[in-house]
């Protein structure tokens, strides 16, 4: 049985996956617009159970290449699937792998933007988060009075975050 039908099922198994993972990037970008923590926890336990399907759908269409370049008599290094799709004589099915490769890899390209922009949600939710502690655990005798910056003062802050009797 030829190679060729079963790598196509599995890359269309694998453009189905990454099209999940960018569902869950946007939904997770609006979890965390809006500071909904469940929801956000639940899109990250959704993404791992996606990542682990790609693993594998992966590592089935890695070894489905290697045979396929067993049977074309190809030798040496693991080519690449678009190396791959060149030696396939069927024109119509080079050209529905080609589509299928070319559509993951705009969806990889998106799903990469989606990344880095809630990655910078994230910093943004991060440093919100820091500058809030910040203003409850300093001391703001020192901020709002001018003091010398030249004289040293031996005071220390004795406020604590929580104020607490044992």
């Amino acid at each position: 049985m030829s190679t060729l039908p079963l790598l196509r099922a599995c890359l269309e198994r694998l453009l189905e996956e990454h099209k999940g993972l960018l569902d869950l990037a946007e939904r997770k970008k609006q979890a965390l617009i809006t500071g909904a923590m469940k929801e956000l926890q639940q899109e990250v336990a959704q993404e791992a159970h996606h990542l682990k399907k790609i693993a594998i759908y992966e590592a089935e269409r890695q070894q489905l290449m290697k045979e396929f370049q067993i049977l074309q008599g190809i030798r040496g290094r693991e080519l690449s699937l678009k190396e791959c799709i060149a030696y396939i004589q069927d024109d119509s099915e080079r050209q529905v792998l080609s589509q299928l490769r070319d559509h993951i890899k705009a969806v990889l390209v998106q799903l990469n933007r989606m990344n880095e922009l809630n990655q910078q949600l994230l910093e943004h939710s991060m440093s919100f988060v820091k500058e809030t502690l910040d203003l409850f655990t300093e001391d703001y005798g020192k901020k709002l009075t001018y003091a010398n910056p030249f004289v040293q003062s031996n005071k220390t802050s004795t406020k604590a975050f929580f104020d607490s009797k044992i």
